[in-house]
């Protein structure tokens, strides 16, 4: 496993730790420039990001 690849994340609402794909950064889910959406993403946005995954294998 390459660790250049991966970001560590904590979940501020589980206090789980993640390790997320680089990849994720592209879709914005930490570098949200607006705050309100950026509260509405804070706890949902690794489960939007796992099923953003889950979509791109399948092709």
């Amino acid at each position: 496993m390459n660790n250049e690849r991966y970001v560590i994340v904590k979940d501020p609402i589980t206090e789980k730790v993640y390790l997320i794909d680089k990849e994720a950064i592209k879709f914005n889910f930490i570098n949200e420039p607006s705050t309100k959406k950026k509260r509405k993403r804070k706890g949902n946005f690794i489960e939007e990001y796992k099923n953003k995954v889950r979509k791109r294998r399948k092709f």
